[in-house]
């Protein structure tokens, strides 16, 4: 009956672990829409619209790579181990807040620690490998980088159009 206790207390102690990566993933996100939030009310709709934006990038790719690599994670759940998503969305919205408040030093060094806290606890929990977390992490901030290129070319293109 100990032996069965012990195990139950572990097995709940690892869940609660993986519930808190879950949700510890969407930190630097929410961070950056509610600075986004209290720092500039204005124009916080065309902050929610580039952080959808970004976010469609992001999952397009992530979801992309996972169906056409079809890699087994390290514990063999499944086939959706590259890359990592939980990395991806961290560090994408540490990279938004990087990108839109660079004087605010704590807040995006903060977010990027906390990325990189869901990134390292997924490989602890075997659920990736370091590679799928770094790919991961890149495609996140990638997605920031080629989002804005996309809306500004868009933009240049509409301004261009309205001079015409």
């Amino acid at each position: 009956m100990l032996l069965v206790g012990i195990t139950c207390f572990f097995q709940l102690q690892a869940q609660q672990q993986e519930t808190t990566v879950d949700l510890l993933q969407y930190g630097p996100s929410v961070a950056y829409l509610t600075t986004s939030y209290s720092t500039d009310q204005l124009d916080f709709n065309n902050h929610v619209k580039d952080y959808a934006l970004t976010w469609i990038t992001m999952a397009s790719v992530v979801k992309g790579l996972k169906m056409m690599t079809h890699v087994a994670r390290p514990d063999q759940s499944d086939f959706n181990s590259f890359p990592s998503g939980h990395a991806a969305v961290s560090f994408m919205g540490a990279e938004l807040i990087r990108e839109r408040y660079p004087h605010q030093k704590m807040l995006w060094i903060t977010s990027y620690l906390v990325a990189t806290t869901v990134s390292i606890q997924r490989v602890q929990q075997e659920h990736h490998r370091p590679l799928e977390v770094l790919s991961g992490a890149l495609i996140g901030v990638a997605s920031v980088h080629l989002t804005q290129l996309i809306q500004r070319k868009l933009v240049k293109r509409k301004s261009a159009l309205k001079n015409f």
